[in-house]
């Protein structure tokens, strides 16, 4: 077994973190999550590349300075959506907040919140990265397999699990604090 490094780690984080959002704020199931977030860990090469078409790197893509952007590899039209956005909103393009909030906001605001209506229809992570790659990211070279295998590990992240709420005491509302009988 090969050990864990930093970059490892790192990936880690981020993903866990993502995950937790989607499930949280989105409301998604967890194989539904996993699909997202493996394809972010592909495009990003492990949440690590942010600027600068992971899989293109070296060659002439005439794309705008040759580069995507963002865990989801941003290009085009999207690259300058998320730029804006990020600035709009106060955001560094390279924090996760700007990020995963560009992520939301396409995926509630744009038409690319289709892919959301596909994603009711996946049955495992794998389907789901399926979906997310052909109807989100539509990438040039998809590397299934290896989206795929990215969202299975997702998979073995911590789910979003929702606050436990304290206890109301037997005697009244929470704020109802019984006083102790004064003796005269």
């Amino acid at each position: 077994m090969k050990p864990t490094t930093a970059h490892d780690k790192l990936s880690d984080n981020i993903a866990s973190r993502m995950k937790r959002d989607l499930q949280r704020r989105m409301l998604m199931g967890e194989h539904e999550t996993a699909g997202i977030v493996g394809n972010g860990d592909h495009e990003s090469g492990g949440f690590g590349a942010l600027r600068g078409n992971l899989w293109q790197r070296g060659y002439d893509t005439g794309r705008y300075e040759g580069n995507a952007r963002g865990f989801m590899q941003w290009d085009k039209a999207r690259r300058e959506a998320f730029e804006d956005w990020a600035k709009q909103n106060g955001y560094d393009a390279e924090s996760y907040e700007a990020n995963y909030g560009f992520l939301e906001h396409e995926l509630l605001n744009t038409p690319e919140k289709k892919v959301l209506d596909q994603l009711d229809q996946a049955v495992t992570a794998d389907d789901a990265a399926r979906i997310v790659e052909k109807a989100y990211l539509r990438s040039g070279k998809p590397k299934l397999a290896e989206r795929q295998k990215l969202a299975r590990r997702a998979m073995n992240l911590p789910n979003y699990e929702p606050p436990v709420p304290t206890p109301r005491p037997v005697d009244g509302p929470p704020w109802y604090a019984p006083r102790s009988k004064v003796t005269r």
